[in-house]
């Protein structure tokens, strides 16, 4: 049998690689907790008659809360069921059919959700309400309303009963105990080394400080560090192997090292309870 081969895109493997290093740094700490299963109403964002989502600052809000919930389980373990509903309200044109109208909002919120979370939908179910249609009431009679909806329902059921936490990893950087060289660690593991004493390496001390970004940079290193000497069990140092150590005395490694500067993405840790800690 001849072996399989899968294309992906670069679109594909930049997510593939994103959820990689988004799963990283979480761990199973504390005691078991019952989990909860959570529904999120998602039918107010669809106008009347219609299956195209409004992309309203309200969905925005409402996306990150799902993704705040998500983040405390392993996404792994986390099913995501939909379930539409529509009333026997007369659809509009195209979706004459019963229950067309909540299976096309149904596989609109699949395919948003998913682009956005990064998980496959599990289910699809749809539902036509019971109340016959009684075109006195008029269309927006609470009898009607309350058949019309589109829920998210996300099951734990699979999910360990350990509560998650993320533990940052804290990379290093300043000079050294002798003051002979600065030290230039990344969350890589790579480091840079730059001699005081050599002119044809402390030259690019001065540069690195006025390149774009590295304020910012020394900043919220100095902010991590705070946090994790108050969090201490929710930090773990960078090892800096050796063989992925680099002495700056030329212009390629050094644009190298403002590279990795300007990428770095530090992120900080969260505990059982969900919540980030960005403050000391």
């Amino acid at each position: 049998m001849g072996k399989k081969v899968i294309r992906l895109t670069e679109a594909d493997l930049e997510k593939l690689i994103n959820k990689v290093l988004s799963e990283q740094g979480w761990e199973e700490r504390g005691k078991p907790v019952e989990q909860k299963n959570k529904q999120f109403n998602l039918g107010n964002f669809f106008e009347s008659g219609q299956y195209k989502l409004n992309n309203s600052v309200q969905l925005q809000n409402a996306i990150r809360e799902i993704k705040k919930f998500i983040s405390n389980y392993d996404q792994n373990k986390v099913k995501l069921d939909i379930v539409a509903g529509e009333s026997k309200v007369p659809n509009p044109k195209g979706f004459e059919k019963e229950g067309s109208l909540a299976m096309a909002r149904a596989n609109e919120i699949k395919k948003y959700l998913e682009n956005e979370l990064g998980i496959k939908v599990n289910t699809i179910d749809t539902k036509v309400g019971d109340t016959p249609w009684e075109p006195e009431k008029g269309r927006d009679h609470e009898d009607y309303k309350k058949e019309q909806f589109v829920n998210l329902n996300i099951d734990l059921s699979g999910v360990p009963t350990r509560p998650r936490v993320f533990v940052a990893s804290k990379p290093r950087h300043g000079i050294s105990q002798s003051d002979s060289s600065y030290f230039y660690g990344f969350l890589d593991g790579s480091s840079y080394i730059i001699d005081v004493n050599q002119p044809d390496q402390y030259k690019y001390v001065p540069m690195f400080n006025k390149t774009n970004g590295s304020e910012d940079w020394r900043l919220n290193r100095s902010k991590l560090y705070r946090v994790c000497n108050r969090y201490n069990s929710l930090c773990k140092e960078v090892e800096y192997p050796r063989e992925k150590r680099k002495v700056v005395d030329n212009d390629k490694t050094f644009r190298e090292m403002v590279q990795k500067m300007q990428n770095e993405k530090l992120r900080f840790p969260i505990g059982p309870s969900g919540q980030e800690f960005t403050e000391a």
